[in-house]
Formats: C-alpha cells, structure tokens, sequence
C-alpha cells in the first residue's frame, strides 16, 4: 500500500513538474508574440515617415512616433520581466482569485505548518527562486520528509496566506539568495 501511495506522490511531483513547464512555454509563446508586436509598431512608424515625407502635417507625425515609441517600450519592459522569469524557472502560477497576483505553492514540515496556522510563525525564510511579491498568495502545504518506516509525502493539509513584505536577504548578505517573506492569513 505504502509503494502505491508513493507513486501516486511521485506521479503529482511530475506533473507538477509538467504544469511549470507549460507555464514557461506560454511565457515564450508571449515573448514571440510581443516581439511580433514590436514588428508591426517599427512597420507603423515607417508607413507614418514616409506619410511625413509626403506632406503629413509634423505635429501628426511626432504624436504618432511618440505614442509607437511608448507602444514599443511598454512592451519591451513586459518582455524584459517575462524574459526574467523565464531565465529564474519562476515556477508560481497567476492567481485566479487574486488578478494581477501569482500563487506559489510550496512544502512545509509539520512543525512549521502548526507554527504558521496558529499565528506563532509570520514570516517564512525562502530561498528567492519564485519571483515573489507583495500582494502574492502563499499557499503552505504540510509534507512530511521520508524516513525508514514512513514513506512521507504531502498529509494533504494546505492554509494559505497574503505576502504582505518582501525581505532580500542578498541586500544584507550579497551573496545570498534567500529572502523573509512576511505572511497573514489570507481570508
């Protein structure tokens, strides 16, 4: 019973595993996609030079190359921060709850679980590999490590939580990469 248990855990790590990459997929796909739009904007501003060198009114022609300008560097900062999360393998997901937010979804043991759901513990020390964020939810799930008589895995208990601060640790240690996240009860 206990091997059929752990292959199901083994089964739901991998998928898991497959989820994040589908998640980093879609990321390139939106790179691709915003690289087209950048296309089509340089495509616009020379149709409205060459409109310009035709007899379009000047001020037309820097309101248009202003507004293409701004087009094209709000979509290159969107690249740029998918670009990033691509590179750090940021494996949260969107928040459906919360819009404009990411929920990461991470193991705790069992001691820091009751820690947390009792309000002792309002912090957690992360290494900084999931891009958080303040207004993100933190979704704590209890797993127990395996030992010799216990396979371990996850017990199924989850409690969830807003980030409400965001310490980096590498702005006192420069080597680290850790950070404090500081959490409430999300409600």
């Amino acid at each position: 019973m206990g091997s059929i248990v752990s292959h199901i855990h083994d089964l739901l790590e991998e998928f898991g595993t497959w989820k994040n990459y589908q998640l980093m997929e879609s990321k390139k796909q939106q790179l691709d996609k915003f690289a087209n739009q950048i296309g089509q904007i340089t495509q616009k501003e020379r149709e409205a030079k060459s409109a310009f060198e035709t007899g379009l009114h000047g001020s037309v022609y820097h309101t248009l190359l202003g507004v293409y300008n701004q087009m094209a560097t709000d979509i290159a900062r969107r690249m740029v921060e998918i670009q990033k999360e691509i590179d750090s393998g940021c494996p949260s997901r969107p928040c459906r709850r919360r819009p404009g937010y990411q929920e990461h979804e991470l193991k705790t043991l069992p001691t820091y679980y009751q820690q947390a759901i009792s309000g002792q513990k309002r912090f957690e020390y992360r290494r900084n590999d999931r891009c958080y964020q303040v207004g993100d939810v933190l979704i704590l799930r209890e797993y127990i490590l395996p030992d010799l008589t216990d396979p371990g895995g996850y017990t199924g208990a989850r409690c969830e939580f807003i980030i409400n601060h965001v310490l980096d640790c590498s702005a006192i240690d420069p080597g680290s990469q850790y950070v404090v996240l500081q959490i409430t009860p999300y409600s």
